[in-house]
């Protein structure tokens, strides 16, 4: 008779080796089933056990031909149980080597108006998961998101040293951010001896950071800093395109451990103004290059890539995330609808879209 004893919570192994006239190997070449199938495969063994134990119980009072037919049913109940946890375990370890899902990044705070902000707040509250990571700024606009995430993935983005301390002096209790993100950029808010030096002041801005224990620190340098230019669509994988830049390496000479995370700003190459020169498959080969790069010195940071609404129809960015959902660990969601400068995909219909196929982009 075949029966099934539990080893541990986890596992089991078949112990009988005849059944009628067929020799059932030990073990049967099985692996104990892994969590993500074991416990179906335990019920399904238990189930064929006792009908088998009721089926022999009956066949005691038939004749012997009865019997024979029993055990050979029996036979062959047993390869289907074979068959069905071999499919189990198949099903099981092709879960375990799927990538797992992608967070995204929102910071947008400010609406143009109450009906904007209303329907943003309820997009938001719809799909942010405790992976994903809200500015501070935005926590505070909308308090019921406070829970959805831990303070590690609440984020301020200060644009200078001088803004960076200021975040710091801060310290760690109530409305403060976990992640402080270093947006070193081309623009007023970034010093110019601070762009002139990027590598220098990246690794100044982690000094800064590790004064208080209570926070990580993160880099999003933009285009030009990691060998994109802008005017002309084009990027450098090798090279940088003006001093001060970090080029496709980012290369800070401190240790990668103390970076918790990197955004990859290169969604100007996902706009319709680059459509012709850039475009989606450009976006993935730069974004991959850059992540294939920082993946061959550690596997620490998280690597998020940017995309942007301001000049980007979701079309498009629902694309580059199919594309590359697996390669990077999120994306960051630009939606500038209350700064300078037109936004013309801001609009809470575009970001549902492209948050939806977020989540069901897993492959």
């Amino acid at each position: 008779m075949v029966t099934v004893r539990p080893k541990r919570a986890d596992s089991f192994r078949w112990r009988s080796s005849r059944v009628g006239a067929f020799q059932f190997p030990v073990n049967a070449g099985l692996r104990p089933p892994s969590s993500a199938a074991g416990g179906a495969d335990r019920r399904l063994a238990s189930r064929c056990r006792l009908l088998i134990e009721r089926g022999e119980k009956l066949a005691r009072a038939f004749p012997a031909s009865f019997t024979l037919t029993f055990r050979s049913l029996s036979t062959l109940t047993m390869l289907i149980v074979v068959l069905m946890l071999a499919g189990g375990q198949r099903e099981a370890q092709a879960a375990s080597t799927s990538p797992p899902p992608s967070s995204f990044m929102f910071a947008a705070s400010q609406f143009p108006d109450k009906s904007e902000r209303d329907a943003i707040r309820s997009i938001l509250q719809t799909y942010v998961t405790s992976r994903d990571y809200l500015s501070l700024r935005l926590i505070q606009q909308f308090p019921e998101l406070n829970n959805r995430v831990a303070r590690s993935h609440q984020f301020v983005l200060p644009t200078s040293l001088y803004s960076a301390r200021k975040e710091i002096e801060k310290g760690c209790g109530p409305n403060t951010p976990g992640l402080i993100i270093y947006d070193g950029e081309h623009w007023p808010n970034t010093p110019a001896n601070e762009q002139m030096q990027m590598q220098a002041t990246i690794d100044i801005a982690q000094k800064i950071v590790a004064t208080n224990s209570c926070h990580d620190y993160a880099i999003a340098p933009d285009a030009e800093f990691i060998g994109i230019s802008p005017k002309t669509c084009s990027y450098n994988l090798s090279a940088a395109v003006r001093p001060g830049s970090l080029g496709a390496a980012v290369r800070p000479s401190s240790s990668w451990s103390s970076i918790s995370l990197i955004d990859i700003q290169a969604q100007i190459l996902l706009a319709q103004k680059c459509s012709l020169t850039a475009g989606v498959d450009n976006y993935v080969k730069f974004v991959t290059a850059f992540v294939e790069n920082v993946r061959a010195k550690t596997d620490h940071p998280s690597i998020i890539a940017q995309l942007s609404f301001r000049h980007t129809p979701p079309a498009t960015m629902v694309s580059a995330i199919r594309k590359l959902t697996g390669i990077v660990d999120g994306f960051y969601m630009a939606y500038p609808a209350n700064q300078e400068g037109p936004c013309e995909y801001c609009a809470p219909v575009n970001l549902e879209t492209v948050l939806r196929a977020l989540r069901g982009a897993q492959p």
